[in-house]
């Protein structure tokens, strides 16, 4: 361990629950964000200070002026260029000792093989229904940890699912996807930006903590927060009977996503 890594990780390996066995942990791990808007923004930031080794980043989206309330990645200048781009050179020069990889395109059954292979850990930074099953669905099938995250209004959810530990999924405790009438998106409701930034953080800590073995038990929680009282609760569920799992790629690769979510 050289002084330029202890420097840049020191806070870190002060915590006697990480250390350095903790932050070779992080060096080694290999993590996909799925969406580079109000969620993936901050979770790719403190991933990458973090130290996480590997992290791909999945858009294909274009900055946008009214994105920049709460996607504080980006900037004014950057506005129409591409926010995989963007992310990419700004999270190397926050921490260029880390691979960043990026896609410039939007995830698709028929990529989501491709794509995430080499990673371990799934982060879900969209805002679409569809994804988050597809998602869910590949890290079932492939036994990966999927890192949900949502929010609605003042409100928002984090969870991480470790179906190969204790059998829950997205698709388990969500088995039928809300009418879309009934969940607007911000660009219908509106947002604040602290909102996602501090769900997008929760993710990244939820990451971490699975990388470096700080959580106690495999056992699943869903957190609740809620940004206008600033209060916190937490369910728990048990494996359904009535849930089945992805057999097969093709089983991914044949179904309609969308069609199921709308």
């Amino acid at each position: 361990m050289d002084a330029a890594f202890f420097n840049r990780y020191q806070r870190q390996l002060q915590l006697q629950s990480v250390g350095l066995e903790g932050q070779q942990k992080l060096n080694a791990a290999k993590v996909l964000l799925v969406g580079m808007g109000g969620l993936g923004c901050p979770a790719a930031q403190y991933l990458a200070g973090a130290g996480v080794g590997k992290i791909g980043l999945v858009d294909g989206d274009t900055i946008e002026l009214h994105n920049l309330h709460r996607q504080v990645l980006y900037s004014t200048s950057e506005v129409g260029e591409s926010k995989v781009a963007v992310a990419k050179a700004k999270l190397e020069a926050m921490n260029p000792i880390i691979s960043i990889e990026t896609f410039d395109e939007f995830i698709t059954p028929q990529n989501v093989i491709k794509i995430a292979e080499t990673y371990d850990i799934i982060l879900d930074g969209s805002d679409r229904f569809a994804t988050r099953y597809l998602l869910d669905a590949y890290c079932t099938l492939k036994n990966k940890i999927y890192v949900y995250g949502s929010v609605f209004e003042f409100e928002g959810q984090v969870a991480l699912f470790n179906y190969s530990k204790n059998q829950i999924s997205y698709n388990s405790i969500f088995p039928n996807p809300p009418k879309q009438s009934d969940v607007p998106t911000c660009s219908e409701n509106g947002i604040l930006g602290f909102l996602p930034s501090i769900i997008g953080s929760m993710q990244a800590l939820e990451a971490v903590k699975h990388i470096c073995n700080l959580k106690p038990t495999t056992e699943f929680e869903l957190i609740h927060y809620n940004g206008l009282t600033q209060e916190i609760y937490k369910t728990s569920a048990t494996p359904s009977i009535d849930f089945s799992a992805p057999k097969s790629e093709q089983d991914i690769l044949s179904f309609d996503y969308d069609v199921f979510c709308s």
